[in-house]
């Protein structure tokens, strides 16, 4: 897109922002004109004010781009940013489609992108600054005001013929929310100035582990130490292993102590081997000593999974749990790639690019996992299963709630005793049974569609009576 003074061309030649005797020292950080911006607060207002976010924010994001000139592979990247919000609005896919918008502005370079975060600061307090929006009657009115007249006169016509239109042009105004309204549109405004503003120039990332005070000697006499530490630890689950848990100590109590403190320790094994890997030429005993420290770590991981897998036996699943289950992986994973770079002699920079990428993309993959409708249906299928924290999961979890009642009739009343449930009607004591609703197609998501009709598909199996109105229709 064409640009003069740092914003878009069509802003300036619309009259809006400075002019060409007006230039800023800082034309990359220059914040457009208003009328991108109040474009995009009439858009925002229309899409999400007094709505549950959902396709809508997909919608809002492309628009900002698209008045930022966004072009080229950039959708692509922005289309894989904002997939986890099609399938379900939470922070992690917020977290995601934001990366995706800096990502696909900044190209994929990191350095681009940590320049756009560091301009963000100064964008907003340019946008705070009434002469950026100011407007020029004259340059305005001679380029906008027959196609807006027009497009009013046409706009009036068509309210008229078409009732459709008429309700999508319907502009209720509460004068008692106008206060909490103006406050929506400064806030759209502001969020989306830097977006608008000129590219960052890029900013070379440093990256600099620290030392510590460590030094070959120091890394060597830990090593050994640590790992006849660890060897006393394998030696212990060892003869659990064999001779059984200490007398008057229940696996589940086992499994809970010990799960997560040896998961904190894989983790310290493997920040303290990318701190020893500088050293490794030092010493010929420093080599077998990380890669012996890196095996009983890896050992000591897996040692931690099986009990959690005995606690989870025990005690069914949970959001903690399942969590504790994939770092437990990633740990696993990253201390092998650990191993793997000691192996190969690869830098650090090797290392952190690999971790990085397998954290990003387990997180990227759990954005479109119901871990909600995972425990539900796990912990159902229990022979006495935790009910109340099954009804504390969410409306995600009503589609595997609607199907285990119709696989297992005896569950509702199970609820009902606890809760006072009556399965599916219009009151429901178990909100986690209640499914999700999507009353505009500003709200929809793939998750919430799938699940309200799980749950409706499963009304129709039980025939437990009249038909009852699936909320979510």
């Amino acid at each position: 897109m064409m640009t003069q003074n740092g914003l878009p061309r069509f802003v300036t030649q619309a009259g809006l922002g400075p002019g060409p005797d007006e230039s800023s020292p800082e034309p990359r950080t220059q914040p457009p004109g208003g009328l991108a911006i109040l474009a995009l607060v009439a858009l925002g207002d229309w899409l999400l004010w007094d709505l549950s976010p959902g396709l809508s924010l997909v919608i809002f994001g492309a628009a900002v781009l698209a008045l930022a000139g966004l072009r080229g592979r950039g959708w692509v990247t922005y289309g894989l940013g904002a997939l986890p919000v099609v399938d379900l609005v939470q922070p992690l896919s917020l977290g995601f489609l934001l990366a995706g918008m800096v990502l696909a502005l900044a190209g994929p370079s990191p350095g681009r992108a940590l320049g756009f975060l560091r301009a963000v600061p100064l964008a907003w307090v340019q946008g705070l600054h009434p002469g950026r929006l100011r407007l020029k009657p004259g340059a305005f009115l001679r380029l906008w005001a027959f196609p807006l007249g027009g497009a009013l006169v046409i706009l009036a016509l068509l309210f008229e013929a078409n009732p459709l239109i008429e309700k999508a042009l319907t502009f209720d105004l509460d004068l008692d929310d106008l206060p909490l309204r103006l406050v929506f549109w400064a806030g759209i405004a502001l969020m989306v100035t830097p977006f608008l503003a000129a590219p960052p120039e890029a900013v070379t990332p440093r990256l600099r582990l620290p030392g510590w005070g460590l030094n070959p000697g120091s890394v060597l006499r830990a090593l050994v130490v640590f790992n006849l530490l660890l060897a006393v630890q394998m030696v212990s689950d060892a003869s659990v292993a064999i001779g059984g848990l200490p007398q008057g100590m229940s696996h589940a109590t086992y499994a809970h102590r010990g799960a997560y403190p040896l998961l904190a320790t894989a983790l310290l094994a493997g920040a303290f081997a990318l701190a020893a890997r500088p050293f490794l030429a030092e010493n010929r005993w420093l080599r077998p000593l990380l890669l012996l420290w890196l095996g009983q770590n890896i050992a000591l991981t897996l040692s931690a999974a099986l009990r959690l897998q005995v606690y989870i036996q025990a005690w069914g699943l949970s959001y903690l749990r399942v969590h504790a289950a994939i770092w437990m992986a990633l740990v696993a994973l990253g201390l092998g790639l650990c191993l793997w770079q000691v192996l190969r002699g690869h830098p650090n920079a090797w290392m952190l690019r690999r971790t990085a990428a397998l954290g990003m993309g387990t997180l990227y993959a759990c954005a479109f996992v119901n871990f909600a409708g995972i425990i539900a249906a796990e912990n159902l299928a229990r022979p006495a299963p935790d009910l109340a924290y099954v009804c504390g999961l969410g409306e995600m979890a009503s589609g595997a709630i609607a199907e285990k009642v119709a696989r297992n009739p005896s569950l509702g009343p199970d609820l009902a005793e606890v809760y006072d449930f009556t399965p599916y009607s219009e009151v429901i004591g178990c909100p986690a049974a209640i499914p999700p609703r999507i009353d505009h197609w500003q709200e929809w998501g793939f998750r919430a569609w799938g699940v309200a009709r799980k749950v409706e598909q499963n009304l129709m199996v039980q025939e437990v009576g009249p038909t009852i109105e699936n909320p979510a229709r």
